[in-house]
């Protein structure tokens, strides 16, 4: 969240792409993602013998999950310059967010009010696609088709924001 004031001195340099620094703080993290999806996948192909063509859908997945993650990064270094405790509440907010993703909650498990916190969470529909593709050898087209839209709205949404405000950050630093 703090992307913009650890690399200010980029964006004086009118040359410099300065949304490179998310693009590489987003695949740092995606390292560690392809890693553990790789275990999970070795781990559905040995426990559950699956040898589905669907599994190659992962790295689409895989990349739609890198935009969203990219352009989720991008504006929440933007509201950083904002609000100057942006990370005491992405703190609280993933704190929050672990409990309300279908991780810990087994599919079939109806508890009234959590269900719906649950779908509010974004990255539970991620969750949902990847638990299908692994594990259930399926892919729910409802999920696919809202995992695309809300991450070309989010990528269109960041990238306009950043762009429009991109020549005033210096002000803000």
């Amino acid at each position: 969240s703090n992307i913009i004031n650890e690399h200010k001195e980029f964006l004086d340099k009118k040359k410099f792409p300065f949304e490179i620094i998310f693009f590489e703080r987003a695949f740092i993290a995606l390292i560690n993602f392809i890693i553990n999806t790789a275990v999970l996948i070795t781990y559905a192909f040995l426990k559950f013998n699956i040898s589905n063509v669907l599994i190659l859908l992962t790295p689409i997945l895989l990349v739609f999950f890198f935009y969203f993650a990219l352009s989720l990064l991008m504006l929440i270094s933007l509201l950083n310059l904002l609000v100057s405790d942006t990370k005491e509440f992405i703190r609280i907010f993933l704190i929050i967010g672990l409990f309300i993703t279908p991780t810990i909650y087994l599919p079939d498990m109806k508890i009234m009010y959590l269900d719906i916190l649950i779908n509010i969470n974004p990255f539970s529909y991620f969750i949902y696609a990847f638990r299908d593709l692994l594990f259930y050898n399926q892919v729910n087209l409802e999920i696919w088709s809202f995992i695309i839209t809300m991450t070309l709205f989010f990528v269109l949404v960041s990238y306009y924001l950043f762009y429009k405000f991109k020549s005033r950050i210096n002000n803000f630093l």
